[in-house]
């Protein structure tokens, strides 16, 4: 917490409020709804004085584990591409859709980064003093916080294919910090391949144990030894879908804001440390089988996907610019995509789906049996979202 000093407050304060507000004191606590896996996040409450007169303003503070890094470090690249994405791809995407007469997509405003070695430090925008709200992760997300997301997530898209249609630089040239797949630098104790080994050996565990699933375990036998290449078959980036992506589209990172009866009417989105250029239909499928229930996605599939590709088609048309695919060459490319959505269905919807949160901080662990067994301690083995997603990629024809 050293790193939450008077020098880089006071920076962010004057980001924020202008050169002439007069830093006075601060409070720090730690934030007890944490993306505690990679990062650990404050709430920094600031008392200043402009012209006058004394105010008080709150922000959302990163700090990156404390350690020694390197360039290609797992933390401290996770770390520079959420920096980066913030202070480089935020303006892009920003200005594209001003120009069109657009609404902005939400993310928090960066006052004040640092990537400096030992100093790694993200002041942001707190959302939450705002009116925005974390959605309960049991409840899912039903059709209106859905359609929501989706979209904004096909503003985002289309803004990455309008950059790329007006600049002869490639996106992995202009943002070079995308140059470098994270998984590939994964090192909590494993690599990015023995860690989904080690899960889904727990998942087949679990289904061998249940009835029903005969299917499924011969699914898993077969994937289990080759789920790595399958993975980075996956997150190739190929036309025409390649596209910059949030790469972590799950509800604790969204916040949202609602009107007087209720109703979801802005979205923002949080945590870019995934952030990647690869196929729009990771994205989809990684928010629609991690966050949307079953008995609301499996039925509206199709509209919802509509959805997505009407928010796209529109901004890409408004900023003269080709639309990159057809729908159903996007619920294709969807279909093909599947492999990724069951696995992080896998991965994840168990550590997800307890009935209490498990505070686990993948930094602490030397070796990845530890990572996973913490992060799975008291959780249900087959939740029945991960059910409703493995029988629906049945259905798909995925699981045969």
């Amino acid at each position: 917490m050293g790193r939450i000093g008077e020098e880089t407050v006071r920076a962010a304060l004057q980001n924020d409020k202008g050169s002439e507000a007069k830093l006075m004191s601060w409070r720090v606590e730690l934030l007890s709804e944490t993306d505690g896996a990679t990062s650990s996040i404050f709430n920094v409450t600031v008392k200043f004085e402009v012209a006058g007169t004394e105010e008080e303003t709150c922000y959302v503070v990163k700090l990156s584990p404390t350690r020694e890094f390197k360039d290609d470090d797992f933390h401290h690249l996770i770390f520079t591409k959420e920096c980066r994405f913030y202070t480089e791809v935020m303006p892009m995407v920003t200005s594209i859709l001003k120009q069109l007469g657009e609404q902005p997509i939400r993310f928090p405003k960066c006052y004040y980064h640092s990537l400096d070695e030992g100093k790694e430090i993200l002041f942001l925008e707190n959302l939450r003093v705002k009116g925005f709200q974390m959605r309960d992760k049991s409840l899912g997300l039903d059709m209106a916080h859905s359609c929501l997301v989706l979209r904004e997530l096909g503003k985002l898209h289309a803004a990455s294919y309008i950059f790329q249609s007006r600049s002869d630089i490639e996106l992995t040239d202009k943002f070079d910090f995308f140059q470098t797949e994270w998984t590939h630098k994964f090192n909590l104790g494993c690599d990015w391949g023995t860690f989904m080994n080690s899960l889904l050996e727990k998942r087949l565990k679990a289904f061998e144990e249940s009835e029903g699933y005969e299917r499924i375990v011969k699914w898993l036998k077969r994937v289990l030894p080759e789920v790595w290449p399958l993975y980075e078959k996956q997150i190739e980036r190929k036309s025409p879908f390649a596209s910059i992506i949030h790469g972590d589209c799950w509800i604790n990172n969204m916040l949202f804001r609602y009107d007087a009866s209720g109703s979801p009417i802005e979205v923002v989105f949080l945590d870019l440390q995934g952030c990647r250029v690869a196929s729009v239909a990771l994205d989809l499928q990684h928010f629609l089988n991690l966050n949307v229930k079953g008995e609301i996605r499996r039925p509206n599939l199709d509209q919802l996907l509509a959805s997505y590709y009407d928010s796209l088609r529109s901004t890409v048309t408004a900023g003269k610019t080709a639309v990159p695919f057809a729908l159903d060459q996007l619920k294709e490319e969807y279909i093909d995509k599947g492999f990724y959505g069951a696995l992080y269905g896998l991965l994840w919807l168990p550590v997800m789906c307890g009935p209490e949160e498990v505070d686990f901080t993948l930094a602490e662990y030397d070796d990845n049996h530890g990572i996973v067994d913490r992060s799975e301690s008291d959780k249900p083995h087959l939740p029945t979202s991960l059910i409703s997603v493995m029988e629906e990629w049945t259905e798909l024809g995925l699981i045969s």
